[in-house]
């Protein structure tokens, strides 16, 4: 077979399907492990240790068959794309992106804000504990959101107590997306070499680039979208029921990743439908496999968040304002955050000005109705496209819109292969139950997992096959993948050039430049993020490891659980902040308070230090947060009064 075919890439055809099992059983053993451990109060180095055996019998039992197996084919298909398909423009690019994701992750520490807000804030909560909590905070997502991340990647903080290694769970899911792209397509019928160029081509988004390096889960439960789906087809297609229980297995840890992803169980029902019959021969098997598969979604979480608040999502009152009260409004408001994200380029130096054209656009009618039903909706263009705020982008959006208008204006010479159409129909559903019920404001990283979906459904069409055929279209093709690679660049993240040295340079000759003070200004908080609060660290007193502290509901406490196994934190809310019999009764040795949240509730500062019988050790004005500004943090000992 000619493996230079864009039909026939090695990285696809050849690559055993073993190894999107294996990456399945893989998580499915760390989400389960996280809840058996949890129930045992084992959620430390010890119990993962334990945890860890049974792979290890596993392994060496299986030497010299499966394990031997996938690592010498792996190894083997890894090889032949590196001394073929590496030739062509749009592999060689995609392994170049990820070469360099890859630097990223290995040079810089985890800063995606809402890992170091709540998903590592309550991992380190559970560490501490030896098992899951309904933790005592401010910020409620601690305990309301969907765990799939979290328990794949705390294997790896209770074995090594750091947080260095996370970023590999995003780097997997992104080397088996093109693969899995191809297999999704081919499977819904579109043709193989419409599907080989988009297999390169879908993974350039800015919204899956953007976060190989880091640990935003978006690309990760987009991964796991693709997987149930490649195992739902291939069950209906190939037969065998082994190819449906890993699909169960995918969409259970799919939904367990965000409760977003719920709708997309529709086009994995589709698609795996024609299957179910082989349920009656194995069905005892099968409600094993369904057991554990909710086992590892989010149906833990919502029973959880049930018990705890009375409502399955966590937030009976709206208070995160997520959920639509209209959902026509929540429709619309989407679409256009959509569309937003679809335009988006790599770099916009004038966003501001493109921000404030947009929204003078829209008919003052519209905004009321948007405030009104949509009360997070924020139309804004960013400077750069960012792990946080990236969508699918503007160059994947043309080479589409393309595709679409060669097929419509193209005639075909013979018939279309038949397209599995209902797969994609239960796609474009599943898009609209998003719209229409969420009003996160973050949509279009949120739709992440959408995206192919969508994709495929044009790709669908009559005709849009031709025009990978045409130079003109492949040579552009080639410079979208490219745009993605200049992002992983510049990203504030993790930027591979320097970013700072060379902003600092270029506002102190030009000071009065407002679009450099942006820049410098960003750049500089995210190099600092991943450890947002280390001044105020410095100054907490010696031998004190249990800190208080008091934020808004959305700032990082990270630097305060530093060096990991040492430190105890715990938030303090409401009147407890002057409470003095209940810090004494917490232990609680010194505290980290926002300003404003303490004047809120207590009236100043100097009364609340009274109240707690402390001492105000120092003030600090800090940045964690670009949009927020300079906030002033106050860092107080106290004594504790034993009885």
């Amino acid at each position: 077979m000619n493996t230079n075919s864009p039909g026939k890439s090695p990285l696809t055809k050849h690559v055993p399907m073993d190894m999107y099992a294996a990456w399945i059983l893989i998580l499915t053993w760390a989400t389960l492990s996280g809840w058996l451990l949890s129930l045992a109060g084992a959620v430390n180095r010890t119990g993962y240790a334990l945890a860890c055996l049974p792979l290890l019998i596993w392994g060496i039992h299986n030497r010299h068959s499966a394990v031997a197996g996938l690592v010498c084919d792996t190894g083997r298909h890894v090889r032949r794309f590196a001394r073929r398909s590496i030739k062509r423009p749009l592999p060689a690019v995609f392994a170049i992106t990820t070469l360099a994701a890859t630097i990223g992750g290995l040079l810089y520490a985890p800063n995606n804000y809402d890992f170091l807000t709540y998903r590592f804030a309550r991992m380190l909560h559970w560490r501490d504990a030896g098992h899951w909590h309904w933790i005592h905070t401010a910020n409620f997502r601690q305990n309301i959101s969907g765990t799939g991340m979290e328990w794949t990647m705390m294997p790896s903080l209770a074995l090594t107590y750091s947080s260095r290694l996370f970023f590999l769970l995003n780097l997997v899911s992104y080397l088996l997306m093109p693969g899995l792209v191809f297999s999704v397509l081919t499977q819904l019928g579109i043709a193989r070499r419409t599907s080989w160029f988009w297999m390169w081509i879908i993974p350039a988004a800015y919204c899956y680039a953007a976060t190989v390096g880091g640990v935003g889960n978006d690309t990760f439960g987009a991964v796991l979208a693709l997987t149930a789906l490649h195992f739902g087809c291939r069950a209906t297609q190939q037969g065998g029921i082994t190819s449906l229980w890993l699909g169960f297995l995918a969409a259970g840890l799919m939904t367990a990743v965000k409760a977003s992803n719920l709708p997309l169980l529709l086009p994995f029902l589709a698609a795996a439908r024609p299957a179910m019959a082989a349920i009656k021969t194995r069905w005892i098997q099968t409600m094993g496999i369904a057991c554990v598969a909710l086992a590892i979604s989010f149906a833990p979480t919502a029973v959880l968040n049930y018990v705890y608040t009375g409502d399955w999502t966590g937030d009976p009152s709206n208070q995160d304002m997520l959920r639509a009260t209209s959902p026509k409004t929540a429709l619309l408001g989407n679409s256009l955050l959509l569309a937003m994200g679809c335009l988006a380029p790599p770099v916009l130096p004038q966003a501001s000005a493109w921000t404030a054209h947009i929204q003078n656009w829209l008919p003052s009618s519209l905004r009321d109705q948007l405030k009104a039903g949509f009360p997070r909706f924020m139309l804004k263009f960013n400077e750069l496209s960012n792990e946080e705020h990236a969508g699918l982008g503007c160059g994947v959006t043309i080479l589409l819109v393309t595709a679409l208008g060669v097929g419509l204006f193209t005639r075909r010479r013979k018939s279309p292969k038949p397209c599995r159409w209902s797969v994609m129909l239960g796609g474009i559903i599943a898009l609209i139950a998003f719209g229409s019920v969420l009003t996160a404001g973050g949509t279009i990283r949120l739709l992440s997992p959408y995206y192919p979906l969508v994709i495929a459904s044009v790709l669908a069409l009559p005709g849009t096959e031709r025009v990978t055929r045409m130079r003109w279209w492949r040579i552009p093709a080639v410079l979208v993948s490219l745009s993605a690679l200049l992002i992983i660049i510049l990203t504030p993240s993790r930027p591979l050039w320097p970013a700072q040295t060379v902003t600092k340079a270029l506002l102190s000759r030009n000071p009065e430049s407002r679009l450099l003070a942006r820049i410098s200004s960003v750049y500089s908080v995210y190099g600092e993020r991943a450890d947002a609060l280390a001044p105020a660290r410095a100054l907490l007193p010696d031998g004190a490891h249990v800190i208080g502290f008091i934020q808004s509901g959305d700032d990082p406490e990270i630097s305060l659980w530093l060096p990991f196994g040492r430190q105890h934190v715990i938030h303090i809310v409401g009147r407890e902040m002057s409470n003095l019999p209940w810090l004494d009764k917490m232990g609680i040795q010194a505290i980290v308070a926002r300003r404003t949240i303490v004047e809120r509730q207590c009236g100043s500062v100097e009364k609340w230090i009274a109240d707690i019988n402390g001492e105000l050790i120092a003030t600090l004005r800090l940045t964690v947060k670009v949009a927020d500004g300079e906030q002033e943090w106050c860092i107080a000992k106290r004594w504790i009064l034993k009885k």
